[in-house]
Parts: C-alpha cells; sequence; structure tokens
C-alpha cells in the first residue's frame, strides 16, 4: 500500500538523466510519481526507471 507519493518534476533529457543519476531509494509505502516534459519530443523511459515498481513516469 503505498503512503507516501513524491512528486519529482523534470523537463527534456538531461533533466530525466538527473532523476536516474538521483538513484531514489526503494522505500515500502513510498511512490515517485516522475512528470516529464518533452518539449523536443517523445523519447522513451530510460531503463533504469522502467523497470521499477515504485517509479510511474508521466509524459507530458
Amino acid at each position: 500500500m503505498v503512503k507516501l507519493q513524491v512528486l519529482i518534476c523534470t523537463i527534456g533529457a538531461e533533466g530525466i538523466g538527473r532523476v536516474v543519476e538521483s538513484s531514489h531509494p526503494v522505500v515500502e509505502g513510498v511512490e515517485y510519481l516522475v512528470s516529464w516534459q518533452l518539449p523536443d519530443g517523445d523519447m522513451d523511459v530510460p531503463e533504469a526507471l522502467a523497470v521499477r515498481d515504485d517509479v510511474k513516469v508521466c509524459k507530458v
């Protein structure tokens, strides 16, 4: 059960790269919601984030 949802906002390829590099810890009851703005067109979610059950990436 998710008890805390952490919102992370970022923009572009460099921004999502910084999210990956941050290595947010896996903590029971915590989910990371990443709002990712893509001003230069669509990109794939980095594998390091895509494989995590506690990370949800929303592209805008």
